[in-house]
């Protein structure tokens, strides 16, 4: 059952308390005092509350699904632990292939530039000199004709210009992918053996100022295979 208890603290001060008997010795009582200045807990074991200080007893128990302890007839604490977060998950490693695909082979990367040494004809007005060629193969070779031009100091000759392009038929518009390095330095070689005197071309200052750096973007006119 349940109770009212009136009573007076011993520092002074008017206290009443209210309460409710759970059975066993279990019970949960209020206690207002203006001695305290605030509600006070208590429990004890006995049926029948303390006498207050000026508040009422709280029998020994559970308060608010909360476990509590203090004195007999003493103020209580409690306390309500702050729930623990779940841990998240850790995601699951993916699961390794059974057989690890081989990397694939980086592509072979074929030079696209190729000097080649020279040296005049014997019995030519070129011989004993020495030039180079330089080859600069294009992606579609040897459909398209390779860039060939002299680096350096490049031979005085009425279709070599001073800025080393030649004005050559099988190098532009009569290429063929049949004709090789070699047969293309053959053809040069045989080109200066003919000429008969050191000249340059007659437009020669004028291209080599204007000219850009590949000969292949030059529009060539060829009237004259003798030389």
């Amino acid at each position: 059952g349940g109770w009212l208890r009136l009573g007076l603290g011993p520092g002074s001060g008017l206290g009443l308390g209210l309460g409710l008997g759970l059975g066993s010795g279990t019970g949960l009582g209020l206690g207002l005092g203006r001695d305290l200045g605030a509600a006070r807990l208590y429990h004890g074991v006995a049926r029948q509350p303390p006498a207050p200080e000026g508040a009422a007893a709280l029998r020994g128990g559970t308060a608010g699904g909360r476990r509590y302890s203090a004195e007999r007839g003493g103020p209580i604490r409690v306390v309500f632990p702050m729930p623990k977060p779940e841990p998240k998950p850790k995601p699951k490693p993916e699961p390794e292939p059974e057989h690890k695909p081989k990397p694939k082979p980086k592509p072979k990367h074929k030079p696209n530039l190729r000097n080649v040494n020279m040296e005049g004809a014997p019995g030519s007005i070129y011989a004993g000199e020495a030039f180079r060629l330089r080859f600069r193969f294009p992606d579609d070779y040897p459909l398209s004709a390779p860039e060939v031009v002299f680096e350096g100091e490049s031979p005085v000759h009425p279709h070599v210009y001073s800025n080393g392009h030649i004005c050559l038929s099988i190098l532009y518009e009569e290429w063929s992918p049949a004709l090789t390095v070699q047969s293309v330095v053959l053809s040069i070689l045989s080109m200066l053996s003919s000429a008969t005197e050191k000249t340059r071309p007659p437009d020669d200052a004028i291209y080599s100022r204007t000219s850009g750096i590949s000969p292949k973007d030059t529009l060539w006119h060829f009237d004259d295979d003798t030389v």
